[in-house]
């Protein structure tokens, strides 16, 4: 994407040229953005995060809009099946009704209620004017530089109204995901007694809990993924 002060070949051209590279991802959980860069470029690299979150330019054009909304509409209707069994989850686990029981990635029906506007104010709201839930983290940079950098590229960002936690209780249940009509590249039509996806769930007390390490052992002696930040 592009900022108010550059567009998306230069921030490109910039990050070849100080030897990094960057990315970004929503969950959940958090929004992350991240650079990766020669620790010479570091204070370049952190100007250039900054400009990337707080000087965004979402939307241009309605052109552009409708354009991202075209490929999220694609994205709807080509999940894979591991996706939409984790959104069937999360929905058993704590009802659609609540916000973690909320889809996380967007539905045909979801995407027609999106807007320039509505999308300009949730990112005001939680990220570029919501500076107490925003962390500046750093690996291969000593403590006081990286103090001393998010003070200057973030410190002035000053607080506005923060979005509305509501706290959300573990009911448990299950849910059914409704078998797919359209065939799809990545879920094809299959006759019933071909193939089905299944997952069971339970709740764990989460990663401040004294039991998270033992969680993660358990995790892996039930088949599961070695890694701390596995599911």
């Amino acid at each position: 994407g592009s900022t108010t002060n550059r567009d998306a070949l230069q921030i490109s051209n910039l990050l070849q040229d100080w030897g990094g590279m960057s990315f970004a991802n929503h969950n959940r959980e958090q929004t992350l953005h991240c650079i990766d860069i020669l620790r010479p470029n570091v204070h370049l690299g952190m100007g250039l995060l900054a400009d990337v979150l707080l000087e965004r330019s979402l939307v241009n054009s309605d052109d552009e809009f409708y354009n991202a909304l075209d490929a999220l509409a694609f994205q709807a209707q080509e999940r894979v099946p591991r996706l939409l069994l984790a959104e069937a989850l999360q929905v058993a686990a704590y009802g659609s009704d609540q916000q973690l029981g909320k889809l996380h990635f967007a539905t045909p029906e979801t995407l027609s209620l999106l807007s320039p506007q509505l999308v300009e104010d949730f990112y005001n709201d939680a990220i570029r004017n919501n500076p107490q839930n925003m962390v500046v983290a750093g690996a291969g940079i000593s403590h006081d530089t990286l103090v001393d950098l998010a003070n200057d590229h973030f410190g002035h960002v000053a607080q506005k109204s923060a979005p509305t936690t509501v706290p959300t209780v573990y009911r448990g249940g299950s849910y059914q995901i409704p078998k797919l009509h359209e065939s799809s590249i990545f879920s094809p039509t299959l006759p019933e007694e071909d193939f089905c996806h299944v997952a069971l769930a339970f709740p764990v007390e989460g990663w401040h809990s004294d039991s998270m390490v033992t969680a993660c052992v358990l995790q892996i002696l039930l088949g599961g993924g070695s890694s701390f930040s596995a599911g």
